[in-house]
């Protein structure tokens, strides 16, 4: 009995870091890691597309990556094209050790640290909220509608409605 326990709770455990974000990835992408081979069409056992992004005169590759309740984007450097320069989880299927994940809201980001940096993004109509608690790691808040005047250091967490959601989790 105390042996299928052990067992079982290795499995548990296993599975959960597996879906866990580290400052430099997740476990099948690592920031600073070559990219997928063009044309990868599984991995991490998951379907994945390429595609290709443009924006203010840059070009660059990502591979999309498909998960049960959303996708995990992986992308390419704009200068070094063969190596992986940020992912982008747009699923609550990953998650940091504090148990911040995409789809809770800023009043449980608000929990775990009281020093957030908060720029805004209007060419992307959100909001990145970075801490030095999650080195390399920043929460997309998308706009509310709301008018906010930035002060010297970027905008105030208390500006923000408590119930808004974080859209996706970058790493860099």
């Amino acid at each position: 009995m105390a042996l299928t326990i052990v067992v079982v709770s290795c499995f548990v455990l296993s599975c959960q870091s597996g879906k866990m974000i580290h400052s430099e990835g997740i476990h099948y992408a690592k920031c600073g890691q070559a990219m997928p081979e063009k044309g990868t069409e599984i991995i991490g056992g998951l379907p994945a597309t390429d595609t290709f992004y443009e924006d203010e005169g840059h070009r660059w590759r990502a591979l999309i990556v498909e998960h049960n309740h959303g996708n995990v984007i992986l992308e390419e450097d704009f200068y070094d094209h063969e190596t992986l320069n940020r992912i982008r989880i747009e699923t609550p299927d990953f998650r940091l050790r504090s148990g911040l994940k995409v789809g809770l809201t800023i009043a449980d980001m608000g929990k775990k640290t009281g020093q957030w940096y908060i720029s805004g993004m209007p060419r992307f109509a959100s909001y990145d909220f970075y801490s030095e608690e999650f080195p390399r790691i920043h929460f997309v808040i998308p706009e509310d509608g709301k008018e906010r005047e930035p002060d010297t250091l970027g905008y105030r967490f208390s500006d923000f409605d408590p119930g808004l959601k974080i859209v996706a989790i970058v790493i860099f």
